[in-house]
């Protein structure tokens, strides 16, 4: 899970490169909705430039409360004003409610690295840098930052110094670790006679407590 976007903790810019890039929205558009998502979490009912707050929820026809609060789940996100069912299914993959609210740099996908700021020369470097020598996530000879202030050293080597530099924010806002906290799993189960199958969607804390828990 931490190698997802925290919808609770990503700044705003973040997200609303996050949005440009994984739902195709324009910039002014992408702007506005992660304006909204910082209206949505935070306490106050002061809108942001761009945001909506309780004013607006109120006035829709099927009208509900602006939650001022952190969200409990990634579903919660099509109650946000801009949200369609299609953009949230472009986004879904990308985003966490769970874990530590650190995003895991040994993990963390393609698009994710980009929204930090990262351009795709830069995201590439990460995983050829993460891939090893046989280029192959998930190996033997995997590489891996064990601490988040190396981040600058190590991958020196592989990502662009611009790229770099703006990440070095996000390292000391704390957004940025190298490790999971929260996993994400997916069980299939079929019986050897018969046509009927499991599917099961879990999310899991280090400790073995399950977050999430989705039968179908």
């Amino acid at each position: 899970e931490d190698r997802a976007l925290n919808l609770n903790t990503a700044p705003r810019d973040v997200l609303q490169r996050l949005v440009q890039l994984a739902g195709g929205l324009r910039e002014e558009e992408a702007v506005s909705l992660a304006a909204a998502v910082e209206d949505w979490r935070d306490e106050d009912d002061k809108a942001v430039s761009g945001g909506a707050e309780g004013s607006y929820y109120r006035g829709l026809d099927d009208a509900y409360d602006c939650k001022d609060g952190p969200f409990e789940s990634v579903e919660e996100l099509l109650l946000v004003r801009g949200m369609t069912p299609a953009l949230y299914r472009r986004l879904e993959p990308h985003l966490t409610v769970y874990g530590s609210g650190q995003l895991n740099v040994n993990t963390a996908g393609r698009v994710a690295l980009q929204a930090l700021g990262l351009s795709e020369l830069g995201a590439d470097g990460v995983v050829f840098y993460r891939t090893g020598e046989d280029g192959v996530e998930g190996t033997a000879d995997d590489r891996r930052l064990n601490a988040v202030e190396a981040l600058s050293s190590d991958w020196t080597p592989y990502v662009p110094a611009e790229d770099l530099a703006r990440l070095i924010p996000l390292i000391q806002e704390r957004f940025l670790g190298v490790k999971s906290d929260a996993f994400r799993a997916l069980i299939e189960a079929r019986p050897e006679h018969g046509s009927s199958e499991l599917r099961v969607f879990c999310v899991m804390d280090r400790d073995g407590t399950i977050r999430r828990w989705n039968e179908e």
